[in-house]
This record gives structure tokens, C-alpha cells and sequence, in this order.
């Protein structure tokens, strides 16, 4: 079991790892300082929280004791259950194979494939539904990684009138799981574009490269968040970048005036760890030579830079942010290589 404890502004999270088979579960956090009308006027020790919602989710394994999933050919099926409480009861899933976008249905609903489900969870109330999805990749013998993310709270989009941030919504928590293929996947490659239907080819001019890291580079990224970079060698950095500007903190892109907007994403750290990057637009995986998923293979005292412009004539009022996905943690059973997901950034038009 994994918990995390995030504050109102959402600009710390502290981890805590405990012992589980995979179950995931995350505590949404608001400090009474911040609901004070003058918290300076508290006196030392007074500070209290307040819980503003969890969600748990994970594998219903039954009879299952190799905590191992198997492919055997056609539809697979995970027994999936999941629990909220609070503001994480709305939520949404994006589910990864090998660190590539899936497209799955939800057994018994008319919704069909899609990249992401909403759900609308009863309080404190466990909920347990099936995934089912053809994979998008996976030969006989492989064994491969499945990622099945929560985002809390997907609809929702700042207004640029009463709210200018995404607070506590969009945040992301994952649980992974090993998948075992005793057959090679059986993706029909039309269901993947229909999938995809909905998503455009908006990345124009995309370049991926490695970039020599030093000291002075390292350190500028500390300064981006007040905190020193210290242990690359088993932690991974990631940076979101619109129009040369830190996503870290803000979390909306002016589009006025502009007919395209330039992306930069930059991966790094733990030597070894190969990282599948996604990027969305309003939960649909973006493409780019028929790719929605960009492999990076971290190397010491390297940065993987991926770089593209975005057609803007489509993206107002458009939510945009990037996934990092592990796929070889089992190579590295005594660290912890965690998914990755940048800040939400609410695209706009303010002075048009």
C-alpha cells in the first residue's frame, strides 16, 4: 500500500511506502492554516488538518496468491476495485501496457473503448468493476508491466474568472502490476484508431535527444523548486516546459496571438530506467508518426529532451499535461521507479 499526503496547494507530497500486493491508496489533505482567515494569529501546535477526501484501487486477486497476471489470448479481464471518499469520489482512469496508452471498456456499461472512464464513487463505499481490453502490445512468454492510473476530479478546468489553478483535481496516483503473456496480444489495429478518433494530430516537428547534464544545469533546476536535486542515481526529475516557461507551479498557457505553442519535456536520474512518455490533450493520448508513447532510457549524467510544437487554432479551453510510465521496475526490485505526471496546464485565450 502506498500513501500520499498532499497539501490544498498541491505543492508537496510526502510518500510513504508500507507493504501491499499492488493496492494503492491516497489521502487528500488541506492544513487549517489555509481555511484560516489570519493563521499568523494561531498559536505554535494549534495547526490542525483536515482530510478532504481519499481513493484506494487495486486488483481484486482471489484466488489469485502470485499476485501475477496472466494473458491468455482475446479480451483480457482485470477484476478491479475502487474506493473514494470526499473530493477524490470523481474520478478517472488511464491504464498503460508496457508504458503505452490503452484503450479498455468497463463490463456491463455501454460506454465502449475509450482511454479514460469516469467514475462517480458512492462515499467510503467499495466499488468492483471489470477492465477488459484487447493489449496494445505483448508477445508469448513476455512479461510486461500493466499501469492503471486514477486522476481525481477529470472534468474539472479552471475558468480563468473564479479559479486560475487545478488544486487538488488532476492529480494522479498509480497502481502496477506484472502481466504474464502465455499469447501474443491480439490488438486489432482498428479498435486502436477508433480509439483515437477523437484525438488529432496536433505535435508538429517533434524531436527527441540526449542532452550532457553538469552541475550548473542541475542546480537550476533546484532553484525551480527550493529544493536540492541530490540522488540521481536512484530518484527520476521530470520537467514540463510551455513556451519556455515552468509548468512546476503554473498551470495555464495564454494562447493569444499565437498559431503554435512549443512544448519541451526533459526525464532524468535513476541510470537504466526506461521511462514511456505520454502526452494528452483533455485525457486522449496525443500521436506523432503514428507513436503516442516516447521511450526514454535514462543514462548518468544525461537528460532526455523530447521537443515539439502544438498546433494552437484547436486548443482553447483545453487541458494538456504529460505521464511518464516505468517499464522495467522489475529490474530494479530494491528501488522505487514511481509513474511520472506532470502538472495539468489549461490552455486558453485571455486577450483575444
Amino acid at each position: 500500500m502506498k500513501r500520499r499526503y498532499l497539501t490544498a496547494a498541491g505543492m508537496m507530497v510526502c510518500l510513504c511506502l508500507l507493504g501491499g500486493c499492488g493496492q494503492q491508496n491516497v489521502d487528500f489533505i488541506m492544513d487549517e492554516e489555509e481555511q484560516a482567515e489570519n493563521p499568523f494569529e494561531r498559536e505554535e501546535g494549534e495547526l490542525e488538518t483536515t482530510v478532504m477526501g481519499t481513493i484506494s484501487h487495486g486488483v481484486l486477486w482471489g484466488d489469485n496468491s502470485t499476485y501475477c497476471l496472466t494473458y491468455e489470448g482475446g479480451e483480457m479481464e482485470i477484476p478491479y476495485f475502487m474506493q473514494g471518499s470526499g473530493i477524490a469520489r470523481n474520478c478517472g482512469f488511464l491504464v498503460f501496457l508496457d508504458g503505452i496508452p490503452q484503450p479498455y471498456k468497463v463490463k456491463g456499461t455501454d460506454t465502449g473503448y475509450r482511454y479514460m472512464h469516469l467514475f462517480e464513487l458512492e462515499e467510503n463505499k467499495d466499488e468492483n468493476h471489470i477492465i477488459q481490453f484487447m493489449p496494445v502490445t505483448g508477445k508469448e512468454g513476455e512479461k510486461l508491466s500493466v499501469c492503471i492510473t486514477s486522476i481525481t476530479n477529470p472534468e474539472f478546468m479552471p475558468d480563468m474568472k473564479d479559479s486560475f489553478s487545478y488544486g487538488h483535481s488532476h492529480k494522479a496516483m498509480e497502481a502496477v502490476y506484472p502481466i504474464l503473456f502465455q499469447a501474443a496480444a491480439g490488438q486489432d489495429q482498428k479498435l486502436t484508431e477508433k480509439a483515437n478518433e477523437i484525438n488529432r494530430e496536433a505535435i508538429r516537428n517533434l524531436t527527441q535527444e540526449e542532452m550532457e547534464t553538469d552541475q550548473d544545469f542541475i542546480k537550476k533546476l533546484s532553484e525551480e523548486t527550493g529544493a536540492e536535486i541530490t540522488n540521481l542515481d536512484k530518484d527520476v526529475q521530470t520537467r514540463l516546459y510551455v513556451s519556455e516557461q515552468s509548468m512546476l507551479l503554473k498551470e495555464t498557457a495564454d494562447l493569444s496571438g499565437k498559431e503554435t505553442i512549443h512544448i519541451k519535456y526533459i526525464i532524468m536520474g535513476h541510470p537504466g530506467a526506461e521511462y514511456k512518455t505520454v502526452f494528452y490533450l483533455n485525457h486522449e493520448p496525443l500521436t506523432y508518426n503514428g507513436k503516442d508513447s516516447f521511450l526514454s532510457v535514462l543514462k548518468s549524467g544525461q537528460a532526455d529532451v523530447i521537443e515539439f510544437d502544438l498546433n494552437a487554432a484547436e486548443l482553447e479551453n483545453t487541458t494538456f499535461y504529460a505521464v511518464s510510465v516505468p517499464c522495467n521496475s522489475a529490474d530494479y526490485p530494491d528501488d522505487v521507479l514511481m509513474m511520472n505526471k506532470s502538472n495539468s496546464v489549461l490552455f486558453y485565450r485571455g486577450g483575444e
